[in-house]
């Protein structure tokens, strides 16, 4: 009864996550051809200054914008007040002066309350060179480690699949949201990488390398542990969301949350579905 339930849901949502991924990859490789990287990059990639001070009360800071008309305004509620930072692409010593001054007029603040992290657009572009390569070497080495694992080409396919699927929906949900994505928010999809191969890897071996129980027992015994896996991450994931009031963890616990969201989906839809039939297909009974 529970098997028949769970394949008549995951068989309806199978082609559905199938379909998420093809246009999530679709417009990740339109907005990569459109703008030259797959995200919308924050100043940490691209070079230019932020400003970050903290004040008790809300300030409408549009005043600002006629000195700096690209400035982004992010502002997170904290135990000391309102942490505003403030980026712009625009680093010259003349603007970064004006900005400052307006700030401390509007805000009663003393120049050294503010903290200015300027970034070179070389710097920039090298760092986030570097966290590309970083993570695709990642993934290479991810891909190689499941192949070694399983040495099964197809199953081994499917893990990879399902963690490429994770990735490219969550990046495609943040460019909806219209997010930049800062040096943090690569690392977080290094993070997410890890944990979604972690549960296909579970599934996998104990659909593939245990015998002990049916091919139905061990795909329940599988889907409770892994959902329980993904859970708990999602709850902690959550929490940290909630109560770190950051602008640097705000953006890794969203990107970790959207991904474990995503991470359960696409492997309880897809990769299970795919797994099990395989299986089947070798001759193994239910």
């Amino acid at each position: 009864m529970w098997l028949k339930a769970y394949l008549r849901l995951a068989g309806f949502s199978f082609w559905l996550m199938i379909l998420f991924t093809l246009v999530a990859f679709a417009h990740t490789i339109f907005f990569t051809l459109s703008t030259g990287m797959p995200f919308h990059p924050d100043i940490s990639l691209t070079g230019g200054v932020s400003l970050s001070f903290t004040v008790p009360r809300e300030v409408d800071f549009s005043r600002l914008r006629a000195i700096l008309p690209d400035v982004i305004i992010r502002e997170s509620v904290t135990p000391q007040g309102v942490l505003y930072t403030l980026e712009s692409r625009n680093d010259s010593q003349d603007a970064i002066q004006q900005a400052v001054s307006l700030i401390t007029q509007l805000t009663g603040l003393s120049e050294d309350d503010i903290s200015i992290q300027l970034t070179g657009a070389s710097l920039g572009k090298s760092f986030y060179a570097q966290l590309l390569r970083a993570l695709l070497i990642a993934f290479i080495a991810m891909s190689l480690t499941v192949f070694f694992l399983f040495r099964i080409p197809l199953p081994s396919v499917y893990v990879i699949y399902a963690a490429v699927a994770d990735m490219l929906g969550t990046l495609f949900i943040i460019n909806l949201l219209n997010l930049p994505v800062s040096a943090a928010g690569i690392a977080a999809f290094l993070m997410l990488l890890g944990y979604s191969v972690d549960t296909d890897i579970l599934l996998t071996k104990k659909l593939l390398q245990r015998k002990e129980g049916s091919l139905d027992e061990r795909l329940r015994s599988a889907f409770t542990t892994g959902i329980l896996m993904s859970v708990t991450s999602i709850a902690a994931a959550l929490a940290g969301l909630l109560i770190a009031k950051h602008p640097v963890l705000d953006q890794i616990f969203l990107i970790i949350l959207i991904g474990l969201v995503l991470d359960i989906l696409n492997t309880w839809s897809v990769n299970a579905i795919l797994l099990y039939r395989y299986v089947r297909a070798r001759g193994e009974k239910q």
